[in-house]
Protein backbone atom coordinates (compact mmCIF):
# COMPACT_ATOMS: atom_id res chain seq x y z
CA UNK A 1 0.00 0.00 0.00
CA UNK A 2 2.92 2.65 0.68
CA UNK A 3 4.12 2.20 -2.99
CA UNK A 4 0.92 3.25 -3.94
CA UNK A 5 0.63 6.57 -1.93
CA UNK A 6 4.56 6.73 -3.08
CA UNK A 7 3.69 6.68 -6.56
CA UNK A 8 0.53 8.89 -6.16
CA UNK A 9 2.60 11.60 -4.41
CA UNK A 10 5.14 11.81 -6.92
CA UNK A 11 2.54 11.44 -9.90
CA UNK A 12 0.71 14.26 -7.96
CA UNK A 13 3.37 16.45 -7.90
CA UNK A 14 4.41 15.64 -11.62
CA UNK A 15 1.31 16.56 -12.49
CA UNK A 16 1.17 19.83 -10.82
CA UNK A 17 4.48 20.65 -12.56
CA UNK A 18 2.95 20.21 -16.05
CA UNK A 19 0.06 22.57 -14.69
CA UNK A 20 2.48 25.04 -14.10
CA UNK A 21 4.77 24.40 -16.86
CA UNK A 22 1.30 25.42 -18.96
CA UNK A 23 0.58 28.61 -17.16
CA UNK A 24 4.43 29.36 -18.23
CA UNK A 25 3.73 28.90 -21.96
CA UNK A 26 0.44 30.96 -21.44
CA UNK A 27 2.37 33.81 -20.27
CA UNK A 28 5.29 33.19 -22.67
CA UNK A 29 2.65 33.86 -25.19
CA UNK A 30 1.07 37.07 -24.33
CA UNK A 31 4.91 38.39 -23.48
CA UNK A 32 5.98 37.50 -26.69
CA UNK A 33 2.82 38.45 -28.65
CA UNK A 34 1.87 41.14 -26.55
CA UNK A 35 -1.81 39.89 -27.14
CA UNK A 36 -4.41 38.68 -24.91
CA UNK A 37 -5.17 34.73 -24.85
CA UNK A 38 -9.11 35.42 -23.58
CA UNK A 39 -9.70 38.39 -25.22
CA UNK A 40 -11.11 39.67 -21.91
CA UNK A 41 -8.71 41.77 -20.64
CA UNK A 42 -5.39 43.57 -21.22
CA UNK A 43 -2.77 41.45 -21.76
CA UNK A 44 -0.41 42.15 -18.69
CA UNK A 45 -3.29 41.60 -16.76
CA UNK A 46 -3.80 38.10 -18.23
CA UNK A 47 -0.51 37.75 -17.51
CA UNK A 48 -0.69 38.49 -14.19
CA UNK A 49 -3.72 36.13 -13.72
CA UNK A 50 -1.43 33.37 -15.37
CA UNK A 51 1.45 34.47 -13.07
CA UNK A 52 -0.99 33.47 -9.68
CA UNK A 53 -1.85 30.30 -11.54
CA UNK A 54 1.72 29.30 -12.10
CA UNK A 55 2.42 30.60 -8.48
CA UNK A 56 -0.20 28.16 -6.86
CA UNK A 57 0.59 24.86 -9.15
CA UNK A 58 3.86 25.47 -8.02
CA UNK A 59 2.86 25.30 -4.23
CA UNK A 60 0.50 22.62 -4.68
CA UNK A 61 3.16 20.33 -6.67
CA UNK A 62 5.12 21.02 -2.94
CA UNK A 63 1.95 20.03 -0.87
CA UNK A 64 0.94 17.21 -2.73
CA UNK A 65 5.06 15.91 -1.44
CA UNK A 66 3.82 16.73 2.03
CA UNK A 67 1.57 13.94 1.93
CA UNK A 68 4.58 11.59 2.55
CA UNK A 69 5.72 12.04 6.27
CA UNK A 70 9.93 11.75 5.52
CA UNK A 71 9.54 14.46 3.14
CA UNK A 72 7.78 17.75 5.17
CA UNK A 73 11.00 18.63 6.38
CA UNK A 74 12.41 18.56 3.10
CA UNK A 75 9.68 20.61 1.74
CA UNK A 76 9.96 23.28 4.42
CA UNK A 77 13.52 23.13 3.75
CA UNK A 78 13.22 23.61 -0.29
CA UNK A 79 10.07 26.35 0.53
CA UNK A 80 13.28 28.19 2.82
CA UNK A 81 15.63 28.22 0.07
CA UNK A 82 13.38 29.63 -2.72
CA UNK A 83 11.87 32.68 -0.41
CA UNK A 84 11.00 34.99 -3.26
CA UNK A 85 8.43 32.14 -4.11
CA UNK A 86 6.87 30.73 -0.24
CA UNK A 87 7.96 33.54 2.51
CA UNK A 88 4.58 33.53 4.37
CA UNK A 89 2.69 36.73 6.15
CA UNK A 90 2.42 40.11 4.94
CA UNK A 91 5.85 40.78 3.50
CA UNK A 92 5.42 37.07 1.68
CA UNK A 93 6.76 36.38 -1.51
CA UNK A 94 4.76 36.42 -4.82
CA UNK A 95 2.72 32.95 -4.39
CA UNK A 96 1.20 34.43 -1.03
CA UNK A 97 1.12 37.84 -1.87
CA UNK A 98 -0.94 36.71 -4.90
CA UNK A 99 -3.31 34.59 -2.87
CA UNK A 100 -3.57 36.40 0.13
CA UNK A 101 -3.17 39.84 -0.09
CA UNK A 102 -3.19 41.58 -3.65
CA UNK A 103 -2.49 40.67 -7.27
CA UNK A 104 1.54 40.03 -8.50
CA UNK A 105 1.79 42.20 -11.28
CA UNK A 106 4.65 43.16 -13.34
CA UNK A 107 5.80 46.94 -12.58
CA UNK A 108 7.61 47.33 -15.67
CA UNK A 109 7.36 46.34 -19.02
CA UNK A 110 10.31 46.65 -21.45
CA UNK A 111 14.31 45.93 -21.17
CA UNK A 112 16.22 45.48 -18.47
CA UNK A 113 19.94 44.10 -18.58
CA UNK A 114 19.95 40.85 -17.31
CA UNK A 115 22.47 40.17 -14.04
CA UNK A 116 26.11 38.95 -15.11
CA UNK A 117 26.24 35.41 -15.99
CA UNK A 118 22.00 34.94 -15.55
CA UNK A 119 21.58 35.59 -19.23
CA UNK A 120 18.72 32.93 -20.27
CA UNK A 121 17.97 32.25 -24.19
CA UNK A 122 14.07 31.18 -24.35
CA UNK A 123 13.93 28.69 -27.26
CA UNK A 124 10.52 27.43 -28.55
CA UNK A 125 9.37 25.09 -30.69
CA UNK A 126 9.24 27.23 -33.38
CA UNK A 127 12.97 28.30 -33.22
CA UNK A 128 14.28 24.25 -33.75
CA UNK A 129 14.57 22.53 -36.58
CA UNK A 130 11.57 20.87 -38.15
CA UNK A 131 13.26 18.44 -40.14
CA UNK A 132 15.71 15.79 -38.47
CA UNK A 133 17.60 15.82 -42.12
CA UNK A 134 17.53 19.52 -43.35
CA UNK A 135 19.90 22.08 -41.88
CA UNK A 136 17.91 25.15 -41.24
CA UNK A 137 19.40 28.20 -39.74
CA UNK A 138 18.11 29.16 -36.09
CA UNK A 139 17.23 32.76 -36.24
CA UNK A 140 17.08 34.28 -32.65
CA UNK A 141 14.51 36.64 -32.53
CA UNK A 142 14.46 38.79 -29.29
CA UNK A 143 11.31 40.29 -27.82
CA UNK A 144 10.47 44.03 -28.04
CA UNK A 145 10.50 43.52 -24.04
CA UNK A 146 9.94 41.62 -20.95
CA UNK A 147 7.26 42.10 -18.14
CA UNK A 148 9.91 42.53 -14.73
CA UNK A 149 8.78 42.91 -10.87
CA UNK A 150 10.37 46.27 -10.55
CA UNK A 151 12.42 48.16 -12.71
CA UNK A 152 15.55 48.00 -10.83
CA UNK A 153 18.60 47.21 -13.15
CA UNK A 154 19.55 44.29 -13.59
CA UNK A 155 17.31 41.44 -13.12
CA UNK A 156 15.81 38.80 -14.84
CA UNK A 157 12.57 38.90 -16.47
CA UNK A 158 9.49 37.36 -14.67
CA UNK A 159 9.02 34.37 -16.86
CA UNK A 160 12.94 33.62 -16.33
CA UNK A 161 12.49 33.66 -12.61
CA UNK A 162 9.43 31.51 -13.12
CA UNK A 163 11.35 28.63 -15.99
CA UNK A 164 14.12 28.32 -13.30
CA UNK A 165 12.38 27.73 -10.71
CA UNK A 166 9.91 25.22 -12.01
CA UNK A 167 13.52 23.56 -13.50
CA UNK A 168 14.80 23.30 -9.77
CA UNK A 169 10.93 21.99 -8.72
CA UNK A 170 11.31 19.33 -11.03
CA UNK A 171 14.99 18.27 -9.77
CA UNK A 172 13.36 18.51 -5.99
CA UNK A 173 10.68 16.16 -7.06
CA UNK A 174 13.01 13.37 -8.64
CA UNK A 175 15.40 13.68 -5.43
CA UNK A 176 12.14 13.01 -3.17
CA UNK A 177 11.98 10.25 -5.17
CA UNK A 178 15.28 8.69 -4.77
CA UNK A 179 15.08 9.61 -1.02
CA UNK A 180 11.11 7.71 -0.24
CA UNK A 181 11.67 4.13 0.84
Amino acid sequence: MKENIKDDVILNARQKVDEASFFLSLMDHIEISRKSVFKEHEPAKEFTFFLSAFLNACYSSSEHLKRMSILVDRVKEFRNQHPDFYKSGPDGAYRTTAVHYKPVEPSYDGYSPQPIGKVTLRFRPSDKIAEANKITPIQLKFSKGYYYFTNDDPQLPIWDICRIHLEELEVFIDDCEGYMP
